[in-house]
């Protein structure tokens, strides 16, 4: 009886511990169109990349597992919404359909979309009537109008990655971009030609939180403070420009 109290003591002691390490892991969805820099995939299809890097500094902070998915853009928050994923770390609420259903956690960066062109451009104005590399069902809110009207004109690929290594080739001469993936791009042009950017739309990264968690978010929420103030967060950008 006395080692049986004993062990029940223990459990007690122990609980929170124990019940944290049998929670099954977060499913966090990465989107496989994103191009290099932000997730870089190997021949065997294991994941690496500035996303997946601080997906980890993340994980390290947080008491949870994580279980990475990555998987088509547009399946995201299909997944999500069925409880078939918990996390995105790559979003932004304008992007998302009913963004007050989820929860989000702090600012990690900002992304920035540029125009990238071979000539220099001020304003639109400058390449009227011209090609304009973009991805296939992506929304440009600066852009569309002008795509609708004709004074340019959509060229759509499925990814990025592949716009980018159309423009850096030299098959079109404009291209909108993620402004890191540009620059990374730009280091395997050999020729070396100018580019001139125009940063057209920024958007805030998050986190996004299926479910409506105080602890989590705040786990989150203290883990992308400590990645931003340690420098750890600009060292892994920094590890791949």
């Amino acid at each position: 009886m006395r080692h049986f109290l004993l062990l029940i003591s223990t459990l007690l002691l122990c609980g929170p511990a124990w019940s944290a390490k049998t929670k099954a892991p977060l499913r966090v969805a990465i989107p496989y169109s994103l191009a290099p820099p932000l997730l870089i995939t190997d021949a065997k299809g294991q994941a690496t990349g500035i996303v997946r890097d601080y997906i980890h500094a993340i994980e390290k902070r947080v008491d949870r597992k994580f279980e990475f998915i990555v998987i088509p853009k547009f399946r995201i928050h299909e997944m999500i919404s069925k409880g078939l994923a918990e996390i995105n770390c790559y979003t932004s609420p304008s992007w998302v359909p009913n963004p007050e259903k989820f929860t989000w956690s702090k600012v990690l960066f900002i992304k920035k979309e540029v125009l990238a062109s071979r000539k220099s451009v001020h304003s639109y104005s400058d390449i009227r009537g011209e090609r304009v590399g973009t991805v296939l069902r992506y929304i440009y809110p600066s852009l569309d109008p002008l795509f609708k009207n004709g004074r340019l004109i959509r060229e759509d690929v499925p990814t990025e990655e592949q716009n980018l290594r159309k423009f850096v080739n030299k098959r079109i001469d404009n291209v909108v971009a993620d402004e890191t993936h540009l620059d990374y791009f730009l280091k395997i042009d050999k020729n070396k030609a100018p580019i001139y950017k125009m940063v057209i739309q920024e958007y805030p990264i998050h986190c996004l939180i299926a479910a409506k968690d105080t602890e989590l978010t705040a786990s989150f929420n203290k883990a992308i403070e400590d990645i931003k103030s340690s420098d750890e967060l600009d060292r892994i950008f920094a590890h791949y420009k």
